[in-house]
């Protein structure tokens, strides 16, 4: 499983990134919000772990504004110190599952099986921009009235890219959201990606920004 440890504590213990990394296929920490709520909305992991040193109300905002923008990851928060009260906001925020206190490493493990095992709850609102529509739900998307036939690939690419409409991404960014670590992501993978979904839903739909890298085209 592909786990993302979003770590927002200062002295998160190292037996957890070490009970996260032995569990996971491809492990990945994120320090800002932000960056890490896109790799959540985008799917780029099996569950999230958001770890505080002391529960607060960052982690039911962070809830919140992953279940806002349809995120379906499994997200399980690990804090130093917690009170009820503030497990209480971030499970009904959309936080999936809440460890609190020192907990021995098994639980720690067991409790992210558990989430991984669970299937997560397709985002249920269509991403639309233009003439595209994408329903991550019943994995379909169509420009106009006609329905796209797309590979695994694309349909991620162009999730992605609905995701974040209006907002040019580097390759960088594109590696990091739509590919596995473990993949060859050398030589122009992001480039072929980008030629074959435009032979898919259209040129004028993916715009190259010189120097940037690619943004969603309004078909205009």
């Amino acid at each position: 499983m592909r786990i993302l440890t979003i770590d927002l504590g200062e002295k998160t213990p190292e037996i957890v990134h070490a009970v996260l990394q032995e569990l996971a296929t491809a492990y990945d920490v994120e320090r800002e919000p932000g960056l890490a709520l896109e790799r959540c909305v985008a799917g780029a992991c099996t569950v999230a772990v958001l770890c505080v040193d002391a529960s607060g109300p960052a982690e039911a905002a962070f809830a919140a504004q992953l279940r806002d923008a349809g995120g379906a990851t499994p997200l399980l928060v690990v804090a130093g110190r917690a009170n009820a009260q503030d497990m209480v906001s971030a499970l009904d925020g959309g936080a999936d599952d809440y460890l609190p206190g020192e907990r021995p490493p098994a639980e720690l493990a067991a409790r992210v099986r558990a989430l991984a095992r669970r299937e997560p709850q397709a985002a249920t609102t269509l991403l639309e921009y233009g003439d595209l529509r994408l329903d991550p739900a019943a994995h379909r998307a169509w420009r106009g009235g006609r329905e796209l036939a797309l590979t695994a690939l694309q349909f991620t690419l162009l999730e992605t890219f609905l995701r974040h409409s209006g907002r040019a991404l580097s390759r960088g960014q594109l590696l990091d959201l739509v590919w596995d670590p473990a993949s060859d992501t050398s030589s122009n993978v992001v480039d072929q990606a980008i030629a074959a979904l435009r032979r898919a839903i259209g040129k004028d739909r993916v715009i190259t920004v010189r120097g940037v890298g690619y943004r969603l085209g309004d078909g205009a």
